[in-house]
């Protein structure tokens, strides 16, 4: 079972059942299950949007929840930065792990192919950074514009100073 520790140190399970996948269809008109879709985008949304994400974490633990007496907007709070993430990659293990044996190996290889591709983009990027060439890069957009703002500045009217008094 997957869990993870908000930013309070508490430690929730994600363990999704067919219940959890029902209370999330009721709650927030949402289908865990169509993830594993190939035409879906809830996965994208979900990544995408961490408020939905907090939201949909957030009832897939209301038991727990309740027992601690955490409220919703307390367990929001208490999301945020790398807690963030590992409660991401907790619900997805805990999301795959709901699936049959076979789907369930497909999500988790997908899973961690696709963390490889975020860790090659981060890298990526870091070395772009680094290396100064998103510095020249910004640099020749500048410049760009600040020739465009020049060369328009040729048209505007004349000031009145230079305009002579009728």
């Amino acid at each position: 079972m997957a869990v993870f520790k908000d930013s309070q140190g508490r430690e929730w399970a994600v363990d999704i059942s067919v219940d959890t996948v029902k209370r999330v269809r009721t709650v927030l008109d949402l289908d865990l299950l169509s993830i594993a879709d190939k035409e879906s985008d809830v996965l994208e949304k979900l990544l995408d949007d961490p408020v939905m994400l907090c939201n949909v974490l957030f009832v897939v633990v209301q038991p727990q929840a309740e027992k601690l007496g955490v409220g919703d907007e307390d367990f929001g709070r208490s999301l945020f930065g790398d807690v963030l993430d590992d409660a991401t990659k907790a619900f997805l293990m805990g999301l795959a792990d709901f699936f049959p044996r076979r789907r369930r190996e497909l999500l988790k290889a997908a899973l961690v192919k696709v963390d490889e591709v975020v860790n090659r983009l981060s890298d990526l990027a870091e070395k772009r950074l680094a290396s100064g060439e998103l510095d020249r890069e910004l640099e020749k957009v500048v410049e760009s514009a600040l020739a465009k703002f020049g060369s328009s500045s040729t048209s505007s009217p004349a000031s009145s100073e230079s305009t002579p008094a009728p």
